[in-house]
């Protein structure tokens, strides 16, 4: 229940007639009730040519070091990998998978069960992301938006999101999932959250909100 992410590459039959895919690495994690892979993107995120993955973990447990100590539960997390150190068996504990090798960035959840990247979005106009933590809060949910830019060979203590958007209603659960679109034609997306345990027309029936850019 640690989870695990499978890359596959998508290559022609010998007989030409269709695709296949190949496994080219898998990504386990270590920790119980981790839910590594929860969540995931690729791409050319810097536009350096780069191969990164995003992937969120968002039952994962925060163990604090000095000053503070103790454990954050079911926290979240998010990693910024490098997919040029990933193969077959990997694990997030194996010796290439630490900051300035494989491992790029790491984001942590800011509080007990606020499940950190239980979404993601890659913005490529804005050269960013979104995720959430649907259960801060009360469970009334956040979303935040970070520049890639900003997120590269950094810890989650020296990372500040760009932008930060927080649920007004108590238990909503607010960046269940977010997407964009240009809903009013202007030639710009808009941002789509939903709240999946909204109560504003019935008891759990969720919602949607349409911010306008």
């Amino acid at each position: 229940m640690s989870g695990r992410i499978y890359g596959f590459e998508i290559i022609d039959k010998v007989d030409g007639r269709g695709k296949i895919p190949v496994k080219v690495f898998d990504l386990s994690g270590v920790e119980k009730f981790q839910g590594f892979g929860s969540s995931i993107i690729a791409g050319d995120f810097l536009e350096n040519g780069e191969k990164l993955l995003l992937v969120g973990s968002k039952s994962e447990t925060y163990e604090k070091g000095f000053p503070l100590y103790g454990k954050d539960w079911q926290a979240g997390a998010i990693r910024l990998i490098d997919m040029q150190y990933l193969n077959e068996n990997k694990k997030l504990s194996d010796h290439d998978m630490i900051f300035g090798k494989g491992l790029l960035a790491l984001l942590r959840g800011s509080e007990s069960a606020s499940h950190l990247g239980s979404s993601l979005l890659w913005d490529i106009d804005e050269k960013s992301f979104w995720s959430s933590e649907p259960f801060t809060y009360w469970e009334s949910g956040q979303i935040f938006r970070y520049s890639f830019g900003s997120l590269k060979s950094k810890s989650s203590e020296s990372i500040n999101p760009e932008t930060c958007l927080v649920g007004r209603e108590r238990q909503a659960r607010f960046g269940h999932k977010i997407i964009k679109f240009d809903f009013d034609g202007d030639g710009k997306k808009d941002l789509v959250v939903s709240s999946i345990h909204s109560n504003r027309i019935a008891r759990l029936s969720g919602s949607v909100s349409i911010i306008l850019d």
